[in-house]
């Protein structure tokens, strides 16, 4: 059974206030209360229908609420005339849920989460803000907790998020910004092979960095590396300042540089000791050269003199060049 409020139209007066209301049976006829009900007759606000289904679309709001039953999914509490699988049912104390054609679509839970069933779509000029009101197409305000999280259980690698753009030369950035105003960024520039980049800005400017299709890598404003790694082309590698440095973790550790190949991953190398201070240059997977903090030089495999000049016309005093009788000499 279903308790609503009705009211009585002008054309149906109800005159007689010393008499109780007609009762609703099966299959008999709602009158409506006219707005000024008689006092006698605040009882007779509620209505008690024989059955659920009636037309209730013209109802006057009142005081007390209208009661309906829970209803279900199937068979929403409130529904249309004209489609009884669609409307509103109450799954559960404080919570709320809409069906559409008998399916579940949405639900509110009573902690007033939202659970949609199917997508969700905004219109092509509506915005998204949560915590705040947006001023962008998603607009989200945090207190300094992780304000998104994307995760995935499927171990093949799939994108969690994707930046699409439309035409070569056009740029996906994912842009950092304090107080409104854009900081820094990444971005990647879509192109057609070697022109396609991924570029890292820090402090505005142009990039700093950027990895290129060719595997080059440019540190600097320099949009055309001519080498894997190239670093220069602006002002942040002026001559004073350091374009590679390999910072030891304490000073008796070794700072490293290998060059490999597909053979060995140590087939040429430059240590340093910064125990004595000496620099070691390895050739063939071995030191060959060491210089000692008091600048000695020690060869590991002897001294080719063979392209040493034959005298010392024309040399600066203390280079080295060999007499007739393959002796050493100093100029």
């Amino acid at each position: 059974m279903t308790t609503i409020f009705i009211k009585i139209p002008k054309s149906k007066p109800y005159t007689d206030n010393a008499v109780a209301p007609p009762q609703l049976y099966e299959g008999g006829e709602l009158y409506e209360f006219d707005d000024q009900v008689p006092a006698e007759l605040a009882a007779a606000q509620r209505i008690i229908a024989a059955r659920a289904g009636y037309d209730i679309s013209n109802l006057v709001a009142q005081a007390n609420p209208v009661l309906v039953g829970a209803g279900s999914v199937t068979a929403p509490a409130i529904a249309a005339a004209s489609d009884t699988g669609t409307g509103v049912f109450f799954p559960s104390a404080g919570s709320l849920a809409v069906a559409l054609a008998g399916a579940l679509a949405l639900t509110f839970a009573p902690d007033a989460t939202a659970t949609f069933e199917g997508d969700v779509i905004l219109g092509a000029t509506q915005k998204l803000g949560i915590g705040t009101t947006p001023t962008v197409d998603i607009d989200v305000l945090t207190s300094g907790n992780a304000a998104m999280k994307f995760k995935s259980t499927f171990a093949g690698g799939t994108a969690q998020v994707t930046f699409d753009t439309s035409g070569n030369g056009s740029v996906g950035r994912l842009a950092f910004a304090k107080d409104g105003v854009s900081a820094g960024g990444v971005g990647y520039t879509h192109g057609t092979g070697t022109d396609q980049s991924l570029g890292f800005n820090v402090a505005g400017g142009s990039d700093k960095m950027t990895l290129y299709g060719n595997t080059r890598l440019a540190l600097g404003y320099y949009s055309a590396p001519e080498a894997t790694l190239h670093a220069g082309g602006g002002a942040i590698f002026e001559t004073s300042t350091p374009i590679l440095t390999l910072r030891a973790t304490s000073a008796t550790s070794t700072s490293r540089l290998y060059f490999g190949d597909p053979a060995a991953d140590l087939r040429g190398a430059l240590f340093y000791a910064h125990s004595d201070d000496s620099l070691a240059l390895w050739t063939a997977g071995a030191v060959a050269v060491t210089i000692a903090s008091n600048k000695k030089v020690t060869l590991e495999g002897g001294l080719n003199a063979a392209n040493l000049p034959t005298s010392a016309t024309g040399l600066d005093p203390g280079d080295i060049w060999k007499d007739g009788s393959g002796f050493l000499r100093a100029a």
